[in-house]
């Protein structure tokens, strides 16, 4: 064989499952393989603090405080015990690369792409634009396919552009965090901007919107260059970096591979948080349960693949994109009235994981009840059908 474990993908969460399994199982041979031929900085993870992962030293910028602003006002909650933290592409890959150049029995395959997988007793093979190679178990870290989306799912794509800034002034206050600035909503598009100072001269500025269609990238740096002058009030800066990129947040469910000794992982395995986008905390705890299975089962067992989320998480998620796709327009009270009901430390559980039963609760409460539990009722009436059909 020419490994042990092949990953297709060597991004963020084909390097997160080879750290762990570093860690968990050193033993084995693992090959990376990936189309690009270098990584650069192409994108910042953001996530609150409260899970141990291995990028912790990766860790930039750390934020205590952090405020959601629509027309109506602004809500800026904090917690001293949680924080809002980032990791820039560079410094993940970084970390997670120097990792692998360490390790005798790991290599990255750079410029090799994978085209599929075909499985045998006992392996699989991967069919690569560098010929076949064999392994007892692969993970597939390639971005999904596109498909048709199934009547009553729900399927968008967080699109954004980020700017780095430098400013001539003082401009930024670096201990809070703009999550949603909802006042460049000028349609029915639920769009914001995202502001994450670094110090008081230097802020990532990003222009998000929810939606299917991609658009172009000087729509958004317009927008975004309108936002410093008119919101922030600088007129000089300088652009330091641009990243750019579109997550999705999907209720449909994440395809099965066909072959049992192929597991999918990241967004291809529904990582991607369906209600936020947010996945990086995600992709460790599952790259953390995949590298314990292999170190004390070993590789001839497929991994449970279990729920990226509760089940009550899920439906939340359902419910709250279902509406918002019915109501754009309520999108900026919605958000804030999140964050202005629901303590800072039950609101971070809740978007990096789903929180507790009492986290869902408190979230639950803090949101007008009628639209909602209208909507409710609208996502149920399908299981209710099926259950009235099968009684």
């Amino acid at each position: 064989m020419d490994a042990d474990v092949l990953i297709a993908g060597a991004g963020c969460a084909g390097l997160s499952l080879a750290v762990h399994l570093l860690d968990a199982a050193p033993d084995l041979e693992i090959l990376l393989l990936d189309p690009r031929e270098s990584h650069v900085r192409d994108r910042t993870w953001c996530f609150w603090s409260g899970a141990r992962h291995p990028f912790e030293d990766a860790v930039r910028h750390s934020w205590n405080r952090w405020r959601v602003v629509t027309d109506r006002g602004e809500v800026e909650r904090g917690s001293e015990s949680v924080a809002y933290q980032c990791i820039p592409a560079d410094a993940f890959y970084e970390r997670a690369l120097d990792r692998i150049e360490r390790a005798p029995r790991a290599r990255l395959a750079r410029g090799v792409s994978v085209e599929g997988f075909r499985q045998s007793e006992g392996s699989v093979t991967a069919v690569t634009s560098a010929g076949e190679l064999r392994a007892a178990r692969a993970y597939d870290g390639r971005p999904p396919e596109a498909r048709p989306v199934p009547p009553g799912e729900i399927h968008w794509l967080q699109h954004f552009v980020g700017l780095e800034i430098e400013t001539v002034e003082r401009a930024f206050d670096p201990g809070v965090a703009t999550l949603m600035d909802f006042r460049i909503m000028d349609g029915a598009d639920i769009r914001f901007m995202y502001v994450l100072p670094l110090d008081e001269r230097r802020a990532l500025v990003e222009d998000t919107f929810f939606g299917g269609e991609t658009r172009p990238e000087a729509e958004y740096v317009d927008s975004i260059r309108r936002y410093i002058r008119d919101r922030l009030g600088v007129e000089s800066w300088t652009e330091r970096h641009r990243e750019r990129g579109a997550i999705p947040m999907s209720t449909v469910p994440p395809v099965e591979s066909a072959l049992s000794r192929v597991t999918p992982i990241g967004v291809r395995a529904g990582l991607a948080r369906p209600a936020t986008g947010y996945a990086f905390l995600a992709i460790q705890r599952r790259s953390r349960r995949i590298a314990v299975h292999a170190s004390r089962v070993g590789l001839d067992s497929p991994p449970a693949s279990g729920r990226p989320y509760p089940r009550a998480t899920a439906f939340l998620d359902r419910v709250f994109l279902a509406y918002l796709d019915r109501e754009p327009r309520a999108a900026p009270e919605m958000f804030r009235s999140m964050f202005a009901g629901v303590e800072p430390e039950r609101m971070a559980r809740f978007m990096f994981d789903g929180g507790s039963r009492s986290d869902r609760i408190a979230l639950m409460r803090s949101l007008p009840a009628a639209p909602l539990i209208g909507q409710t009722l609208r996502s149920l009436g399908p299981a209710l059908r099926d259950a009235t059909r099968r009684t």
